[in-house]
């Protein structure tokens, strides 16, 4: 097949759309992907979930993973824009056989203490370059006032 000037040109212009479409991923966020280890009273935390929400208005991304054996993971596909975020930890404690059989009516205790979900003061910050990889050790005993 013999290639003439034009058709050069136009598998040129192809080949470099193409390569720019791979490149982009189609994440005009720039998502990043986000790990790390959550630790319980010097323990890894068996299991829980971790939730990100936005310290900036103009971010409105939001992201959580499930934690498994003291460790979490977001796919950049799944992960969040740079910024910084607050960050809640929990793990509501499985009833036992026992209790399943008693008024299921109330909610699931709650191991991880309120200070790092519902009242969490625990942050992150997401960069552009780097490992986005965030430590939380963790503590049941009251913080010295």
């Amino acid at each position: 097949m013999l290639l003439t000037g034009r058709s050069v040109c136009n598998l040129t212009v192809i080949v470099a759309g193409l390569l720019l479409l791979a490149g982009c991923g189609g994440d005009a966020l720039g998502r990043k992907a986000i790990s790390g280890t959550v630790n319980l009273d010097d323990a890894p935390l068996a299991k829980g979930n971790v939730r990100f929400e936005p310290l900036q208005a103009e971010n409105p991304t939001t992201g959580g993973a499930v934690i498994r054996k003291g460790k979490f993971q977001l796919s950049r596909e799944h992960g969040l824009p740079p910024g910084s975020y607050r960050v809640s930890i929990s793990c509501p404690k499985m009833p036992s056989a026992v209790d399943q059989n008693a008024d299921a009516g109330g909610l699931a205790e709650e191991l991880v203490p309120a200070r790092y979900n519902t009242e969490s003061t625990l942050q992150a910050t997401v960069t552009a370059n780097g490992a986005n990889h965030f430590e939380f050790d963790l503590s049941t005993e009251q913080p010295a006032s």
